[in-house]
């Protein structure tokens, strides 16, 4: 029998409410910021609730002459996950669960394969050539912080798993994308994008997507929302001001 969890209950009458919002992965133990303090703040819940698919940068400083950058290097901060609790072993998870604990195998691969995708994609900006990030800082190197905030994985534990398992969602993130002078510190720009990461293709019943729940599946669409999310972080950063690079630098 086919179990479906987020929009898709057995009469595939539920529809849940879905940001936008980048995904995640599966498995683990519960995690990290308490959900207590989560959003109290304005300025906070503000920033975890954006929604802004071309990461439009504000500016929180003057934008910079042309050209005065000329080289990018990924810095990554750590993520942040929402605390939920642990899923029994050997029990049936309720049909209504749609929040699911991170492994710490399945965090450090996330914020691995984040930083490992932007820095493909900048090393195919036009604007600007790419650094390791063990560059020293220097005044023609801007740094790119990224950061996720609320990572939730919507995919449940494979050994709780008793019958097929389709979901519309792998998980949801917020983006924190700064740009920062290397070396002053001062963040210039920032923008933030709340995402979730949908199966891919054409609709299926009732105008829903759906994908079999499973660890090779829930990487794919991180995989996927993460280089869109990258790609269009490239975008915004070759539209500022300045020479186009041939090569990338060191």
């Amino acid at each position: 029998m086919d179990h479906w969890t987020h929009r898709f209950c057995p009469a595939l009458a539920r529809a849940l409410a879905i940001g936008l919002v980048a995904g995640l992965a599966t498995l683990g133990t519960g995690c990290a910021q308490p959900g207590a303090t989560r959003g109290d703040d304005p300025a906070e819940r503000a920033l975890l609730t954006a929604r802004n698919r071309n990461l439009d940068l504000t500016w929180l400083e003057s934008p910079p002459e042309p050209g005065v950058y000329r080289r990018v290097a990924v810095e990554a901060e750590p993520f942040d996950y929402r605390d939920v609790p642990p899923v029994a072993r050997n029990l049936r998870i309720p049909p209504n669960r749609s929040e699911f604990p991170i492994s710490e195998r399945d965090r450090e691969e996330l914020e691995r394969l984040v930083v490992e995708i932007f820095r493909e994609e900048l090393g195919r900006s036009e604007r600007f050539a790419l650094s390791d990030e063990s560059a020293a800082p220097a005044a023609d190197l801007l740094l790119v912080r990224v950061r996720l905030l609320d990572v939730i994985s919507r995919v449940p534990p494979e050994p709780a798993q008793r019958s097929r398992t389709f979901i519309d969602s792998v998980g949801e993130a917020t983006l924190v994308l700064e740009l920062v002078d290397s070396t002053s510190g001062s963040v210039l720009a920032r923008a933030a994008d709340r995402r979730s990461a949908e199966p891919a293709g054409s609709p299926g019943p009732g105008g829903f997507r759906a994908l079999r729940s499973s660890r090779v599946t829930a990487w794919q669409e991180v995989r996927r929302a993460t280089r869109r999310w990258a790609r269009v972080a490239v975008g915004q950063l070759d539209q500022l001001p300045g020479p186009q690079v041939a090569a990338s630098g060191g």
